[in-house]
């Protein structure tokens, strides 16, 4: 969590230099992910969605393949911009 929360610091520090401003405090952090925020503070429109995809049919011999897997973190974190 300490890792992902530094990339997340990271990353968002790329968007207030366009915008001539700092990156502040942290304000909410979540492993689960933010849903919805666009809708609740008024950026998307309540009546625009998305539909999710089938999935795609998956031959059974690729399920007896043993592949490595890169275990990951994903947090959700709102900055405050100063």
């Amino acid at each position: 969590m300490a890792n992902a929360l530094a990339d997340a610091r990271r990353r968002a520090g790329i968007i207030p230099k366009g915008a001539k401003r700092k990156l502040g405090a942290v304000t909410a952090v979540t492993p689960g992910g933010v849903k919805n925020v666009g809708a609740t503070i008024g950026l998307v429109r309540a009546d625009v969605g998305f539909t999710r995809v089938k999935a795609s049919n998956v031959d059974a011999r690729n399920f007896l393949s043993n592949d490595a897997l890169k275990l990951v973190q994903p947090v959700d974190v709102v900055f405050r911009l100063e």
